[in-house]
């Protein structure tokens, strides 16, 4: 990996996480002139520090939510890989305005003070859960990627962007909990407690047999059963 300008700085904010370490390995041989690491705990700091033991490294203490922090250590930047985040579901279950600050408003920072600095290039590490949101890291991580998008000539290519063919009602999450009753389902609170096991290494079975709701799946009305609907409530 050496798409570099010569003696360029590159900045990895969650630097000493496991994609961070990885990608500063990948990097260290190239051409830049600086690699910054830029995170919040200072142990993992140090013992990065030691490991790699190379003075292209520059380690600053701080944190994505903090504006002047992550401004600090954009200035004078070319480049930035951005993978600090919170990744840990259930983490972000338990504790979601924790998320969004990590994850959605970090990157806020992030690209206001890429532009204020006129970074070159800015990329940021996402998440497969980001495709179908149904947990908390998963939604922070898709609107982690709204942010920065350009606007490009308009192009026909079928269905809208975020529409879609069928009306979702239900997630198959949300049916384990419900009961039917004639007319609606009740929707039982998640009341999940922070029993971590039941993510890691215990699961449901049942989830696996059950399909989102949706007006794919359901009966449907047709016109002259629409009309007797209306006139039932207009009457």
């Amino acid at each position: 990996m050496n798409n570099f300008e010569k003696n360029s700085t590159l900045l990895v904010t969650g630097g000493t996480g496991s994609f961070g370490k990885s990608l500063v390995k990948n990097v260290l041989n190239s051409n830049l002139g600086e690699i910054r690491i830029f995170s919040r705990d200072e142990e993992k700091q140090d013992k990065m520090r030691s490991e790699f033991n190379n003075p292209k490294l520059k380690f600053i203490i701080g944190d994505i939510r903090d504006f002047d922090s992550v401004d600090l250590a954009t200035k004078g930047v070319d480049y930035i890989f951005h993978a600090a985040a919170l990744k840990q579901v259930p983490s972000c279950e338990f504790f979601p305005m924790e998320a969004i600050k990590t994850n959605v408003l970090g990157i806020n920072n992030l690209i206001e003070s890429s532009v204020r600095h006129q970074v070159k290039k800015l990329i940021a590490l996402s998440t497969d859960k980001s495709v179908y949101p149904i947990n908390v890291m998963g939604l922070t991580k898709a609107l982690m990627e709204i942010f920065g998008k350009k606007n490009y000539p308009v192009k026909i290519i079928g269905s809208r962007h975020g529409e879609k063919k069928h009306e979702t009602l239900m997630s198959r999450e949300e049916k384990l909990n419900s009961q039917e009753n004639k007319k609606y389902f009740v929707l039982s609170p998640d009341l999940r407690d922070l029993n971590y096991e039941k993510y890691f290494s215990k699961g449901q079975k049942k989830i696996a047999t059950l399909a989102d709701y949706t007006s794919d799946n359901t009966s449907q009305l047709d016109v002259k059963s629409l009309v007797k609907k209306i006139s039932k409530i207009l009457n």
